[in-house]
């Protein structure tokens, strides 16, 4: 896999993103220790770190390959982490939080409706027209 330059790339484009998150953090942090309330920067967070969730555990799951299909050991005890830092690694533990990752796109405001805020608070976009019901 060392050898793999797809898989490093990905490995890149994921601690990179990760970064990206942690910053945010911080930012987001600080703002609030300011007395700041949450606005749509929120909302920039919640869309990045849902995807990413997403695709990091992808990732994990491709890196597992065919050890992936069939999972052993215990689930994951937390539904946004593969286990607690020291606890023996599980391809279970990664598989549960591969599959609770897609509800991070869905829980708190789905992606769709998080991208309707960033696009209307923050860069200023028109509200999308109002279906009529049926």
């Amino acid at each position: 896999m060392v050898g793999d330059a797809v898989l490093r790339q990905r490995l890149a484009a994921a601690y990179s993103q990760a970064e990206i998150l942690r910053f945010l953090g911080f930012r987001l942090l600080t703002s609030w220790l300011k007395g700041g309330a949450p606005g749509p920067e929120s909302s920039v967070f919640k869309l990045i770190w849902s995807e990413y969730h997403q695709s990091v555990t992808e990732l994990a799951m491709d890196v597992l390959g065919v050890d992936g299909l069939a999972p052993t050991g215990r689930p994951s005890p937390r539904a946004h982490r593969a286990d607690d830092p020291g606890a023996p690694n599980s391809t279970m533990s990664w598989a549960s939080v591969f599959l609770n990752s897609r509800a991070g796109t869905i829980y708190a405001g789905t992606s769709e409706i998080q991208r309707n805020i960033i696009g209307q608070a923050v860069l200023g976009l028109p509200r999308e027209p109002q279906r009529s019901p049926s």
